[in-house]
């Protein structure tokens, strides 16, 4: 990943900006910039809630959320279901490993 990182990095920094313009973009237009700036920090917050391991077999990606205000409890129900819908959207993978985890 990172060789392919330092090789395209700067297709990937465009591909990345495009993102965060369309992201805001549809942000404002559903409410304001201060909504925006919320939308912006909640899409980093939530993938950053987890992790991603390998499944026991080594063939499959499991995504554990982690608590981080309570006992550090790890892939609790309360943690991933407010988080199912964002990953139903942006990675359903994702999505299918953190289920698959579970």
């Amino acid at each position: 990943m990172f060789s392919t990182l330092a090789k395209d990095y700067h297709k990937i920094l465009k591909r990345c900006d495009a993102f965060d313009k369309e992201l805001m973009d549809d942000a404002r237009r559903l409410g304001w910039e201060e909504y925006a700036r919320i939308i912006s920090l909640a899409y980093r917050q939530v993938p950053a809630s987890g992790k991603i391991v390998v499944s026991p077999d080594g063939t499959e990606p499991c995504f554990f959320h982690k608590e981080c205000f309570s006992n550090g409890c790890i892939g609790t129900v309360d943690v991933s279901y407010p988080a199912s819908p964002f990953f139903a959207f942006f990675s359903p993978r994702l999505l299918n490993a953190m289920t698959a985890a579970v």
